[in-house]
């Protein structure tokens, strides 16, 4: 399946020339250490998770001129920025203020959203590897940050090979607190010490940062088994419900639950989720591309134009890439009755009320009028897939 939704976003760092060098810790400068800070983290297998964390996230000094490397994991569907905020700014003023996820399109004049160009697409820096003035991030040139103003990576998708440099030009007794965009409540921070004091050896940062990986995964297979426990209560329901996604602390569980469900014909499934942070669909078939709730458009004069990655030519999209937008549309699209296997219909957007997306619900129902076989997926997560057998 191609990438769609946040996943297509790969693509758009590239556009950008915003995958960022992979060079190894330590290799910025002979003389500065680079501390590693893993954002997200693989999936244990047999599981689709999505860590919401920084590795380690807590617990870490530091001194002044010390650089810190963001290492996006390989994971099937996450997406991340690592945004470092400024000081005095906590992590809620950062998400609701400064740096809000969804915002207007101003020059479409029908109340069209967006993600937020300069938040969740673009580095506040221009990125390693361009020719434009201040480009920073890779290795050889870590982005500065004084404290004085926030610095974000941008958005990446989870691709085991982007890294974001930072070199930390604040004074001692300083905490740095960064965030993701993307994902409330997905945070951390390092303390800057004087010279007199210790800074954590590179080994213990590795070890806590193991700790805490193993630590998620336990978090999120409690979750999914909790969220398959309350669906099969349901299961003799006149509306049996299925779970899309689950979470716990740390972990977002990208599965359908269960993934696949059997009823009678004429039974409405009742979708639910219990997501933290991401947003998801209920859509029918898994094959269609159909209701995308995050379309992408090149800005033009008088009226957007829709972008497609898979079938674009060659060279930047849009043939510039700052006129790439990536609307934000919330609302189902299609069918509730699912009447056949190829018959389409796609959920609104599926969120809990904390995580502060507009437009979401956290639940959605369908009908299944005759016996058959249906395939469904969430819109947004490539992974994320389901199947309701009724007869």
């Amino acid at each position: 399946m191609k990438a769609r939704g946040f996943h297509a976003m790969l693509m758009i760092g590239a556009a950008f020339a915003s995958v960022l060098a992979v060079v190894g810790a330590g290799s910025a400068s002979a003389t500065v250490t680079t501390v590693p800070i893993g954002v997200d983290q693989p999936t244990p297998a047999g599981h689709n998770f999505a860590s919401v964390d920084f590795f380690p996230r807590e617990d870490v000094r530091v001194h002044s001129g010390t650089v810190l490397d963001f290492a996006w994991a390989a994971n099937p569907d996450g997406f991340h920025t690592a945004t470092l905020l400024k000081k005095g700014e906590t992590p809620e003023q950062a998400w609701d203020v400064a740096h809000r996820a969804i915002v207007g399109d101003p020059d479409d004049g029908h109340g069209q959203l967006q993600l937020d160009p300069q938040g969740i697409v673009l580095s506040t820096r221009p990125p390693a590897g361009t020719p434009a003035p201040g480009a920073c991030g890779d290795a050889a040139t870590p982005c500065p940050f004084d404290g004085t103003s926030d610095l974000s990576s941008g958005g990446h998708g989870t691709d085991g090979t982007t890294h974001f440099f930072a070199q930390l030009g604040v004074a001692p007794g300083t905490t740095v607190h960064f965030i993701c965009l993307v994902h409330r409540g997905m945070e951390g921070e390092v303390k800057v010490v004087g010279s007199d004091e210790a800074a954590t050896p590179l080994s213990s940062v590795s070890h806590r940062a193991d700790e805490q990986r193993r630590a998620d995964n336990r978090e999120g297979v409690k979750a999914e088994h909790e969220a398959l426990k309350a669906a099969a209560a349901t299961s003799h329901e006149e509306s049996p419900t299925v779970i899309a996604g689950t979470h716990s602390r740390h972990v977002e569980v990208l599965e359908m639950l269960p993934a696949t469900v059997h009823v009678d014909d004429h039974t409405r499934v009742h979708f639910v989720t219990k997501t933290a942070a991401d947003i998801h669909t209920v859509t029918f078939p898994q094959s269609t591309e159909e209701g995308d709730p995050l379309p992408f458009f090149c800005e033009a004069p008088g009226a957007d134009t829709p972008f497609d990655f898979a079938t674009a030519p060659p060279g930047p999209p849009c043939g510039n890439p700052f006129l790439l937008e990536d609307h934000y549309n919330p609302a189902p699209f299609g069918a509730t009755a699912i009447a056949t296997p190829s018959t389409v219909g796609s959920s609104q957007l599926l969120s809990n009320e904390e995580a502060r997306w507009p437009g979401t619900d956290e639940d959605y129902t369908y009908s299944f009028p005759n016996n058959g076989t249906f395939t469904y997926k969430c819109h947004i997560h490539d992974h994320m897939l389901g199947t309701v057998v009724a007869s």
